[in-house]
């Protein structure tokens, strides 16, 4: 039997098309037990990653490896963050901070950040261009310890004797934001206020905590310790305060001897406890000021004049001042 020119053509077009599929991808070369061609589909063997990058979490300034490891993949490897090509194989020139590292001959594309930052809190991905594969996005998350909490008036808080007393501390720039507590003697204080403020990057958050405490809860000397701590900084930062309670002069006025004999010496000495420190003494008898005596001491011959004129001692602070006066039984 005689075959049209067509049908050889056809028949020779059919012999060869497992080949022409086989170079797309789509299928291989099988020969039937009978010898004869097949374009039945088969599995294909293209590059495949054996590495892929993954959800990571690190703390801002720390180095980080994303791995990519394609074998026996020789076209271009593209690295992307958030979408935005990095650059191309070895070549990630214009970030310095980035470096792509591993054996290059086993396919290896690593993506190094040796000093993370914020901008690096993104989702990353390795392509391969010409198997036309891509890993799958890994988010990079970056933590971010606190700023050096801060308390405001610190070292020293003063204030008056009496009065409440309100400490506010502030822990800025922190990702996630931090947490603040408040600590006295190892003990953790409770009852103090707080708000989060998102700063502009929409990332970091700062913290303020304020805490209030009543005269009768707090003593002059007292530290008081304010905790900054969140995932970046799990050990927390402190930073402390100490209470300055403050108030009014508080004299005792002695004389020495007493009772005594008119024409005897006498001495009267003024003790003063101050906060702020004293400043000046003032001296008076009988109303009438005595300015020749300015320190805490005064020493004189008495005659019976002191039994009815007291002897008065004034003693100032930044606060004010405290007078206090005493007569002599003289004899």
């Amino acid at each position: 039997m005689s075959l049209e020119p067509r049908a050889i053509v056809c028949i020779a077009i059919w012999t060869l098309l497992p080949c022409v599929l086989n170079e797309v991808g789509s299928c291989r070369q099988h020969r039937s037990p009978g010898g004869f061609l097949s374009s039945r589909p088969q599995p294909w063997a293209g590059p495949v990653f054996t590495q892929q990058p993954t959800d990571l979490v690190v703390v801002a300034g720390q180095p980080v490896t994303l791995p990519c490891s394609i074998p026996g993949y020789h076209g271009m490897v593209l690295w992307l963050r958030d979408g935005m090509a990095l650059g191309v194989n070895r070549d990630v020139s214009g970030y310095p901070r980035y470096d792509i590292v591993g054996d290059h001959g086993k396919g290896e594309y690593h993506l190094l950040i040796q000093r993370t930052e914020m901008q690096d809190d993104a989702f990353f991905e390795c392509q391969a261009i010409q198997a036309a594969i891509r890993s799958r996005p890994a988010r990079l998350t970056v933590l971010v310890p606190p700023d050096d909490p801060v308390i405001v008036g610190s070292p020293v808080v003063s204030l008056r004797a009496g009065d409440h007393l309100n400490l506010t501390c502030h822990a800025d720039n922190a990702k996630p934001a931090a947490s603040i507590i408040w600590i006295r003697n190892g003990l953790v204080l409770s009852g103090a206020m707080y708000s989060k403020t998102l700063l502009r990057d929409g990332r970091r958050e700062s913290t303020v905590s304020t805490l209030y405490l009543s005269p009768s809860n707090i003593e002059s000397g007292q530290q008081i310790t304010c905790r900054a701590s969140n995932k970046a900084a799990p050990n927390g930062k402190d930073t402390t305060v100490t209470v300055d309670i403050q108030h009014l002069p508080l004299v005792n006025l002695t004389v020495d001897p007493q009772p005594v004999l008119e024409g005897n010496l006498v001495r009267f000495h003024c003790a003063a406890k101050a906060n702020p420190p004293v400043i000046y003494y003032r001296w008076a008898k009988g109303g009438h000021p005595i300015p020749e005596v300015t320190g805490d001491s005064y020493e004189v011959v008495v005659d019976h004049s002191f039994f009815t004129e007291s002897v008065s001692c004034e003693v100032t602070n930044a606060l004010g001042n405290t007078n206090i006066s005493r007569n002599v039984d003289v004899y």
